[in-house]
């Protein structure tokens, strides 16, 4: 799904991030590693900080902006109060109809466990 996102954005505007909190494909990887998987699509092995992602996106940017979720329950909450929060109209909120393997909703760190799911996708109430 997400290579055939990166094929229609014919304006590269669309930049994709992963939280991977445990299962690794490799042993040599360690939490806080990053990964590039070509020039657009960004893996961090670790937690997300929501909030100063989402901020750091969305400063500077002109137009409107997607924040799209594939997270547990938990995660997307807290993402969606942090939207709200923000009143911003140029910023929509969509949520993949997907939700990762809900243990890794009790983690104190905002993530999500990659998982391929669901390709449709459904829009937040924000």
């Amino acid at each position: 799904m997400m290579m055939e996102l990166l094929k229609r954005d014919t304006d590269g505007i669309l930049d994709i991030q992963l939280f991977v909190l445990g299962n690794y494909i490799s042993n040599q990887t360690e939490p806080g590693d990053v990964a590039r998987l070509g020039t657009r699509i960004k893996m961090t092995y670790d937690g997300m900080n929501a909030e100063t992602l989402i901020r750091s996106e969305i400063k500077g940017r002109e137009g409107r902006t997607v924040v799209s979720l594939c997270t547990n329950n938990e995660t997307s909450d807290k993402i969606r109060v942090i939207v709200r929060q923000m009143r911003d109209k140029t910023i929509d909120l969509k949520e993949l109809e997907y939700r990762p393997h809900s243990a890794w909703g009790n983690d104190k760190r905002l993530g999500s466990k990659v998982q391929r799911g669901s390709e449709k996708d459904r829009e937040g109430n924000v």
